[in-house]
């Protein structure tokens, strides 16, 4: 082959090498983060990787095999010619272990995925306890209740940090709203002193949807109050729509 086509061999060679370590370092280091929460199916930014590195193996392992065959001949002999295959092998090593894995912790809650980037904090890992929901008519009109349990405290740090998050009690506006003992899913909050809130009006007339203020100013209402119970490590999120 000639000097034009090694050149081609050898330019695909380090572009798929820089593929290679642009999707291996978020999947190796396992990044949690979600690019597209709304997507259709969200995922984590390693899951991602994951795939593209699984789409990725066979054109790198056949660009590895054209440089292991044409490229450097006379001046690379064997063993040494071996470690054009290094790339690909790394590759398929991670893809593989991505087959592999169990998916337990895919990102597939909708209402933790909206929460996360409503909230700024990473909920995702909640472990699903119970659900309440009341919505239906031909308006949708109703509430929901979603409570998830959570292994640690990790979140709490970031919760007293947040500007979004507020440390419990309520507001007047927001516990008007929670207080509710003639709507099921807001009587089946348990009282929680210890802990934070975050509240998200998701009315369309909402000018700040993280301004409270004029949430009993209009004739519906439309949020969404998450309450984190900092005492049982227990997640609820409620939803509010008349």
């Amino acid at each position: 082959m000639g000097k034009l086509g090694n050149k081609i061999i050898i330019s695909l060679n380090i572009i798929g090498l820089i593929c290679l370590i642009y999707f291996a370092v978020p999947y190796i280091l396992h990044d949690t983060s979600i690019p597209n929460p709304d997507a259709m199916l969200p995922m984590y930014r390693w899951e991602g990787a994951a795939i593209a590195l699984m789409l990725g193996t066979i054109p790198l392992i056949v660009v590895n095999i054209l440089a292991f065959i044409y490229v450097w001949k006379e001046k690379i002999k064997l063993p040494a010619r071996l470690l054009f295959f290094l790339p690909g092998i790394i590759c398929i090593s991670l893809a593989a272990s991505y087959l592999f894995y169990d998916g337990s912790t895919s990102a597939s809650d909708q209402t933790l995925l909206w929460l996360y980037d409503k909230g700024g904090i990473n909920v995702i890992w909640g472990d699903p306890l119970n659900a309440i929901d009341t919505h239906g008519g031909f308006h949708g009109d109703g509430s929901s209740l979603h409570a998830y349990h959570f292994t640690d405290s990790s979140m709490q740090p970031e919760m007293e940090d947040s500007r979004l998050w507020k440390k419990l009690p309520f507001s007047e506006n927001v516990s008007n709203l929670i207080n509710n003992e003639f709507d099921e899913c807001a009587s089946a909050i348990p009282e929680i002193t210890n802990g934070y809130y975050f509240f998200y009006d998701r009315h369309s007339q909402a000018k700040d949807p993280y301004d409270e203020s004029e949430l009993w100013n209009r004739h519906s209402v439309n949020c969404t109050v998450a309450i984190y119970d900092a005492d049982e490590d227990i997640l609820y999120v409620f939803e509010e729509d008349t």
